[in-house]
């Protein structure tokens, strides 16, 4: 008997690369086993009288979706340190990290909102004087070497 790929006039097969088919309940089980307590709550360490346990932020999805024979999914992970607990003879405290990038981003975002709103603020008197024919503001006293420059004297 001949081999089905032998056969005049039959399709030649490629053979399987040793890829397996992988279904979304694969896929929820991978990221379940991913997304798991001691995540969150890290190993504990003891030393110097205290024992210290570090404490995170885990946030995860997954997704599938298929089109005719082909398809695919895949899941993902979020970790973010959060703080740590400390249990010692004086109790149990929280100590919670400082997330400098976070700080730096809220004071440009203050340091911007207040320029802008100063500019809006000069804009709108400087508007309003010369729309109502109010004296404007004086001038600040020009320094004597300004003075002396812009007269051309050298």
């Amino acid at each position: 008997m001949t081999d089905d790929t032998d056969a005049p006039g039959q399709p030649v097969t490629p053979p399987r690369r040793g890829r397996r088919r992988r279904g979304p309940r694969l896929i929820t089980e991978a990221a379940r086993d991913s997304i798991t307590v001691s995540r969150a709550f890290g190993t504990a360490y003891d030393g110097e009288g205290a024992r210290v346990v570090p404490v995170a932020r885990v946030m995860g999805s997954t997704g599938s979706g298929s089109a005719g024979r082909y398809g695919g999914g895949g899941f993902g992970t979020a970790v973010k340190p959060l703080g740590v607990v400390v249990i010692d003879d004086s109790g149990t405290r929280w100590l919670p990290t400082i997330d400098v990038n976070r700080a730096i981003l809220g004071g440009q975002v203050v340091l911007t909102v207040a320029v802008l709103t100063a500019g809006w603020v000069v804009g709108r008197r400087h508007t309003t004087v010369h729309r109502l024919g109010l004296p404007a503001l004086p001038s600040l006293p020009v320094l004597p070497h300004l003075l002396h420059h812009r007269s051309g004297a050298s």
